[in-house]
């Protein structure tokens, strides 16, 4: 079976919808042991050429967004989930009106806002607890829930980091090269 996006999957009896906000705990969290995210879609099956099995839910954590933007981003997705078609400068997802969920793809968002896409393990179960979806109605008192939340700068911090650590050994290496 090889690797597949799934846009609606049930996981432990919830209904899981692409385009859809939901909030559970986590326990193999690096930053937010209890996320609010809008979920892109479940990656599952085995990569054609490394063989790894990928069982995961992709999707935008709010609170990895800076607080400023956070509010705005969410009522621009609302506004075009609203019209339930498409628009020319966000050609990255798209209403499908049988299945009533979005597809959302890598282009919708702005660039900088890449670090708020996380990936929360599937396999094995047990990792998601309390999955909870949150209704279009109430995303405004959600987004107050998680106002006090903002890991932008802390996910920056480490993304740099690991630039710099990749950077430095690759540096190292080229001049252990030289010297013999």
């Amino acid at each position: 079976m090889a690797i597949r996006r799934i846009y609606e999957i049930t996981y432990r009896g919830t209904k899981l919808r692409g385009g859809h906000f939901y909030t559970f705990d986590y326990d193999r969290y690096e930053n937010d042991p209890s996320p609010m995210i809008l979920l892109m879609y479940e990656v599952k099956g085995i990569h054609p050429r490394t063989k790894h099995y990928h069982s995961y839910l992709q999707g935008w954590n709010l609170s990895y967004i800076p607080k400023k933007l956070r509010r705005a981003a969410v009522e621009q997705f609302m506004r075009m989930a609203a019209r339930k078609r498409p628009e020319v400068a966000f050609s990255g997802w798209k209403y499908d009106a049988h299945r009533k969920h979005i597809r959302i793809g890598w282009k919708w968002f702005p660039a900088y806002m890449e670090l708020a896409i996380r990936r929360y393990l599937t396999a094995p179960p047990g990792h998601i607890k309390g999955l909870k979806e949150i209704p279009f109605e109430y995303i405004e008192t959600a987004l107050m829930d998680i106002e006090h939340k903002d890991y932008f700068r802390k996910a920056a911090a480490q993304r740099a980091r690991r630039l710099l650590q990749r950077n430095v050994f690759r540096i190292s290496k080229k001049k252990k090269r030289r010297r013999r």
